[in-house]
């Protein structure tokens, strides 16, 4: 089985919210680190737990960033990195 590599300083953070009309959501906040929130008023089950930890950590959207992240940076273009946060990508 085949493994990606990725940055040595990549991480996420969780945090806890209410009060969303989302069960989860990954904010990239760059540098490769992100801030995953679970939102604590909906009710969730352990298999919907692990879902949701897949979509939005390993391999999800947080993976998915760090590598556009660590690929496109080592282009010349990187010194002029921008994420658009609301396109279809970051969806």
């Amino acid at each position: 089985m085949a493994h990606v590599e990725l940055p040595a300083t990549e991480r996420f953070t969780i945090e806890y919210v209410t009060g969303k009309s989302w069960s989860g959501y990954n904010w990239y906040q760059g540098d490769y680190k992100s801030l995953i929130q679970v939102n604590t008023d909906l009710p969730i089950y352990i298999d919907r737990a692990i879902d949701l930890a897949c979509h939005e950590g390993y391999p999800g959207h947080h993976v998915y960033n760090v590598l556009l992240e660590k690929n496109w940076s080592a282009t010349a273009a990187g010194s002029n990195t921008r994420f658009i946060r609301c396109s279809p990508r970051s969806r």
